[in-house]
């Protein structure tokens, strides 16, 4: 579908105007960052892990993991910095999860909390198909 396509069905079951829609969409936009994933080996040569950190120290922490070659895709969800954290197979985990502790036992940060994905979703595994909703049937009329 195209981006016309797309805004008019917006704009009709939101019942706005085109003048209250496209303004509102352009301060949206110009507050987003363009995310391109980047796996220079690809991805399957990577293990993720889902890292919440604590800090006092967040501005550097953000731009520390932004140095970080692979993506690593960074939220704020109140007082705590999300990361899902891409590390190479081949490195050894144990030294990744060892610089978890020395950023901690330093004071660099407060608390952090990970997590591995045990597995990743592949729509092969499920027979299931996805569902699709039109925005009419939403609609109370």
């Amino acid at each position: 579908m195209k981006p016309d396509k797309i805004a008019s069905e917006i704009i009709r079951y939101l019942g706005l105007s085109k003048s209250t829609f496209y303004p509102r969409l352009d301060k949206v936009l110009g507050s987003c960052t363009v995310w391109t994933q980047y796996y220079p080996k690809g991805y399957s040569h990577y293990n993720g892990y889902f890292v919440l950190f604590r800090t006092n120290h967040e501005k550097q922490l953000v731009e520390m993991l932004k140095k970080i070659p692979v993506h690593c895709f960074i939220l704020k969800v109140k007082s705590w910095i999300y990361a899902y954290i891409m590390v190479e197979k081949n490195l050894i985990q144990r030294i990744f999860l060892d610089l978890l502790r020395l950023m901690q036992s330093s004071g660099f940060i407060k608390e952090y909390r990970y997590s591995i994905p045990l597995f990743h979703w592949n729509r092969e595994w499920t027979t299931q198909e996805p569902i699709h909703h039109s925005p009419r049937s939403h609609r109370k009329d």
